[in-house]
């Protein structure tokens, strides 16, 4: 059997989390129905391989916010490739689905209605916005599951110590257009004033802490630059660069105050109390699935005292995970072996039997490497495309520096005609003079 794993890969590990979670988690399931014959291929949403595609028995999406109708435009995938798997008749399995609509039309809606209208989708699960799906899937006789994020099952995938020694309080840090992006009037120079302010509340108070990112080059960027404006020492900040070192990080943390959402998921998955500022309507309703809305601060309240006051409250309380809303999404691909026909075996393992047998693998060092591809590709991208932008501004440059020498050259000339013209004046006035002047002489 050829199974077909689709997920968005970036050099945000929030995002390549969700496949390596969802995908340890698939083995358990196959495990679990004894199938032992069968290949996992791996395909980047946005880089679509028809060959790969078609070649495959059973498609599943890992998921994510794949129905965003917002500027990452991540629907029109999937427009495309549940299109094929239609034209194929290859069933389309989508798990732990997220939809942000801030910039949907009734046009782009309608898509969503039209996908989840296909007949190669065979099952629905989401991790939030559930009364939406609802509303998208009306037309169809499909039943709309809700699961966690793949991402709340990080400490049996990684099996990271949950307690650190440290002891350190992590700040995430992230793209100051991030905000602008989402609606939020909030600039890169107002990040920079709360995270200096977060500094020196934390200072002041002998609390130790570090500033760290999810990975992505743009919001290593801005941390590199807060460290370079504000004097931060190099020891008080981390960039991962695979995705085992982002949730390394936060496993070091003994408590965390998040921007990305998967930095406060990884937090949740190892039971650390972690406060998140809410850039996004997914962030909100994911405090609200695991009932700690407390934990999510709206823009009002988006300063040092507020968000770390805030953060001790929910220390208090001591959350832990939920095991049930973890199992949510095992026994979903569970059940969906069984609804495809492929599986008859009526023994879904229960929770401790799911997290011994994650333990039981390791994840694999292909993991990092493909990670270190990932950024390798996109720093080589981002280079690209700045190499492209300086040669396009410098072909600019060489444009004006000819214009301004000819017009130079232009102004050079007019000099010199107005001296010649200066001249002759000059020269018209002198013999006028003298004229005026013979004149008066033989007067006298």
């Amino acid at each position: 059997m050829n199974i077909m794993i689709i997920s968005f890969v970036d050099d945000n590990f929030g995002d390549n989390l969700i496949r390596i979670c969802f995908e340890n988690l698939l083995k358990v399931v196959l495990k679990n129905h004894h199938i032992k014959d069968y290949t996992i291929n791996r395909m980047n949403l946005k880089d679509i391989d028809n060959n790969l595609l078609i070649s495959s028995d059973i498609i599943f999406f890992a998921g994510g916010g794949l129905f965003g109708l917002s500027y990452l435009n991540f629907y029109k995938y999937l427009d495309k490739i549940t299109k094929i798997a239609d034209e194929y008749n290859i069933p389309v399995i989508l798990s732990s689905m997220g939809v942000n609509n801030m910039d949907a039309t009734k046009e782009t809606e309608d898509k969503l209605v039209d996908i989840l209208k296909r007949k190669c989708i065979k099952a629905v699960s989401v991790r939030e916005n559930e009364d939406l799906f609802r509303q998208y899937s009306a037309e169809t006789s499909l039943t709309i599951d809700s699961v966690c994020d793949p991402a709340c099952w990080s400490e049996y995938v990684y099996h990271f110590d949950k307690i650190s020694s440290k002891r350190l309080l992590g700040i995430n840090v992230v793209r100051g257009g991030l905000f602008k992006d989402n609606g939020l009037l909030w600039h890169l120079g107002d990040e920079m004033r709360y995270l200096d302010e977060l500094k020196r509340f934390l200072d002041d108070s002998g609390i130790d802490y570090i500033f760290y990112t999810n990975g992505n080059f743009l919001d290593n960027n801005t941390l590199l630059y807060f460290a370079k404006e504000y004097h931060i020492p190099s020891n008080k900040i981390f960039i991962p660069h695979t995705t085992k070192e982002f949730v390394d990080i936060v496993s070091q943390c003994e408590k965390t105050i998040s921007i990305r959402m998967h930095s406060a998921i990884v937090s949740y998955a190892l039971d650390i109390p972690s406060v998140t500022l809410k850039w996004n309507q997914k962030v909100g309703l994911f405090y609200k699935n695991i009932g700690r809305l407390e934990a999510c601060l709206d823009l009002t309240e988006w300063n040092a005292s507020d968000v770390v006051n805030r953060l001790f409250e929910v220390e208090k309380k001591q959350y832990k995970k939920d095991e049930s809303y973890l199992m949510a999404l095992y026994t979903y691909l569970y059940n969906v072996f069984v609804k495809l026909g492929i599986s008859s075996n009526d023994n879904c393992y229960d929770f401790k039997t799911v997290k011994e047998s994650l333990y039981l693998d390791n994840v694999s060092q292909r993991e990092d490497t493909d990670d270190m591809r990932t950024r390798i590709n996109k720093g080589q991208y981002h280079y690209f495309c700045r190499f492209i932008e300086l040669r396009k501004k410098n072909n600019e440059l060489n444009h004006f520096k000819k214009k301004n020498e000819s017009l130079f050259n232009d102004l050079t000339e007019k000099e010199k005609k107005i001296e010649s013209l200066e001249k002759e004046i000059q020269r018209l006035n002198n013999l006028k003079i003298m004229r005026i002047y013979k004149k008066l002489k033989r007067k006298k």
